[in-house]
Parts: C-alpha cells; structure tokens; sequence
C-alpha cells in the first residue's frame, strides 16, 4: 500500500515541479516564446 502511493506520489512530484518550472518561465519570457514560435 505505501510502496503504491510512493511510486504515485513521486512521478506526481516530478509534474508538478515541471509544471511550476514551466509556468515561471513562460511567466518571464511569455511574450518573446510567442514571437519566436510565430515566427518560427
């Protein structure tokens, strides 16, 4: 039961820090990640 909710609770971490990370930097560089896909 525990080593079941530690293998969910890890990959779970692992989204979330990546999502966070990507939100900050998206946050800081928002509008230059636009133009570049537009342009692109």
């Amino acid at each position: 039961m525990l080593s079941k909710g530690q293998s969910l609770i890890r990959p779970m971490i692992v989204i979330v820090s990546a999502v966070m990370s990507a939100k900050l930097l998206y946050d800081s560089h928002g509008a230059e990640i636009l133009q570049w896909l537009g342009i692109h």
